[in-house]
């Protein structure tokens, strides 16, 4: 039994809405609509090869003896290091009387954002926030040596 290209993009799409941990019968929930006639049996055999074929490719790790999880993904950076994805999301807040001498930068993206009274707001790239940052940067690094 095989899932077709339709059924492979539906459980994809659900791993990537998956933050907390999954069972099989998660799987043959979503795979059950799509099958004719509909069969939970069918349903369940054919989240078992998706479930299989997922973990083959490294997209999702057991935890447990009934549940999966969507494995940690790297995020690669632009100067080439690699960092973990974490399983939870982080706010990360500045407390500040001066916001507007704040700048943000997304190692990932290099997109730049500026700290302003309502929070923060991304910048053009050929913005004055960006040109100083990067001279202080500049100045930093000169005098670290």
């Amino acid at each position: 039994m095989n899932l077709t290209e339709k059924q492979q993009r539906l459980v994809a799409a659900f791993l990537d809405q998956r933050l907390a941990r999954f069972r099989r019968s998660d799987v043959a929930e979503v795979l059950h609509r799509t099958i004719s006639p509909r069969n939970p049996r069918r349903a369940t055999a054919l989240a078992d090869v998706a479930l299989r074929t997922f973990a083959r490719e490294g997209r999702i790790v057991r935890e447990g003896h009934l549940h999966w999880k969507v494995a940690n993904h790297v995020r690669t950076l632009l100067d080439g290091r690699q960092l973990p994805e974490r399983d939870r999301t982080t706010k990360l807040a500045i407390t500040t009387r001066v916001p507007e001498k704040w700048v943000a930068v997304d190692l990932e993206t290099g997109e730049v954002y500026d700290g302003s009274p309502q929070g923060w707001r991304r910048v053009d790239k050929g913005s004055a926030s960006l040109t100083g940052a990067g001279a202080v940067l500049a100045k930093r690094q000169g005098a670290d040596g």
